[in-house]
């Protein structure tokens, strides 16, 4: 990227919102362009489309109309997954209210996204430890979110966008839930990182800290209005009232009438203390029987939960890139096991007539985290480099059975089946044909364009 290229730029973003009302236009027609090295803040009133604009900057809202370039790259192509890599490598996205994972600890909060972004373990924790101390953490790294102030918590959240240094900071509010301290704080850090060189966006309502910025710019929520039908309009007397209740909300007769039956109920509750306490444990014992009656007969009666549970299901998939050390998750306050990463590849494969999009996963041998669940023939053996076992799904689609010969259109390859199996991952959403088979696992597989994923429970 030379030095005149914008770092961020953004031409005609249009967005949207559509509910049960009339459609609400969040974003009109926003040009925007962010020098290498500048700090922007965006204010106005709520509901001006602030925060949407900077979701549509970060990738995390689609514009329906209009282009946004990072680094002089139009983005207009990226799918899900391409922006899941650019906010792990070049933006950072602070939070509001933190967004931090609450069962990780501080230090697993802050290394996860270099993990995720390939980055050696060791490295990481380097980075980790230099951002903590420069933000005043040192001693916090075993805490959980939860035992930290507000203010703390933010500055872990800064401490994690920016252990990738990402060249381009995204802040949506960042002190918007902080008190007059913890804003004067974030304040002084946007600065002192401004002024080594990093480009920001700031959304604010605070005028303090859009002050730090180099060029402030101003959303305007444009004035509309609606009516009650055609030619109708409320009526004076119930406008009167209308205007009194948005205004004050519940009345003083109401609060007073709250009180009274608060303080009935907790007088009526101290006289009886031994039937309070039976109600308590009976509604207690009868509302932890009907859950426990609810997971039950769940597991019972879905299928997919079963075949999850027996074969160890993988509550998370991660798309790595092909450096990244799967292992290293291992390592993470509630992480039991790892599986992979397996390298995958989309393909179509035909048997007897029928096509069908698949995804080849190499897996030689039996996974321990979402190992499938052979019900017909055998495991992958390394005297068949070209045999594969197929979900159950695929080869009843396919009418395929052990011993059968898939062909891969295009190609003079043949796959043998060596195998049938359950599949402990999620059903595929109706129509999302995509993945509508799923190769559990191959040898050999052809060269393409291939991805890398792992498992964790």
């Amino acid at each position: 990227m030379s030095e005149d290229t914008p770092v961020l730029r953004a031409e005609g973003l249009v967005k949207t919102h559509h509910g049960e009302g009339a459609p609400a236009h969040a974003v009109r027609g926003v040009d925007l362009s962010v020098a290498r090295g500048e700090f922007v803040a965006i204010t106005g009133p709520s509901g001006a489309g602030k925060s949407t604009l900077l979701h549509l900057l970060g990738g995390l809202q689609r514009p329906d109309a209009g282009s946004v370039w990072l680094a002089g790259r139009c983005t207009d192509s990226f799918g899900e997954a391409r922006w899941a890599v650019e906010r792990r490598k070049a933006i950072g996205i602070v939070f509001q209210f933190f967004n931090l994972v609450s069962n990780l600890s501080v230090a697993d909060n802050v290394e996860l996204p270099a993990l995720l972004a390939g980055v050696p373990p060791k490295k990481a924790r380097a980075e980790r430890e230099a951002l903590l101390a420069e933000l005043g953490l040192e001693g916090k790294e075993r805490s959980m979110p939860g035992e930290l102030s507000g203010g703390e918590q933010q500055r872990v959240a800064l401490a994690r966008a920016l252990v990738n240094h990402p060249p381009l900071l995204l802040a949506d509010e960042p002190a918007g839930s902080l008190d007059s301290k913890g804003t004067r704080e974030v304040m002084r850090l946007l600065s002192r990182f401004h002024g080594r060189g990093q480009s920001i966006v700031l959304v604010t309502h605070d005028a303090r800290l859009a002050s730090a910025a180099d060029r402030v710019i101003s959303f305007l929520r444009r004035p509309h209005s609606r009516r009650r039908g055609p030619g109708r309009r409320t009526p004076a007397p119930a406008r009167r009232h209308l205007k009194r209740a948005g205004a004050e909300g519940l009345t003083v007769p109401d609060l007073r009438n709250m009180r009274a039956t608060l303080r009935w109920a907790h007088s009526d509750l101290r006289a009886h203390r031994g039937e309070a306490l039976f109600l308590v444990l009976a509604t207690a014992g009868i509302v932890a029987s009907l859950l426990l009656a609810t997971a039950l007969f769940g597991y019972a009666t879905n299928p997919w939960q079963r075949t999850f549970a027996e074969a160890r299901g993988a509550h998370v998939w991660l798309h790595t890139v092909p450096s990244a050390d799967a292992r290293a998750l291992a390592r993470l306050d509630g992480v039991s096991s790892v599986a992979g990463p397996y390298r995958t590849e989309s393909a179509a494969v035909a048997a007897r007539g029928t096509r069908a999009s698949v995804e080849l996963r190499a897996t030689p041998d039996l996974p321990s985290v979402g190992r499938p669940l052979l019900t017909a023939g055998h495991w992958l053996e390394p005297a068949a480099p070209d045999g594969v076992v197929l979900e159950s799904s695929l080869a009843r689609a396919l009418l395929a059975e052990p011993g059968d010969t898939l062909t891969l259109p295009g190609t003079a390859r043949t796959l043998t089946v060596e195998g049938i199996a359950d599949s402990a991952e999620p059903p595929v959403p109706p129509g999302r044909s995509a993945r509508s088979g799923v190769g559990a696992a191959v040898r050999g597989a052809r060269p393409g364009r291939p991805g890398h994923r792992a498992a964790a429970r």
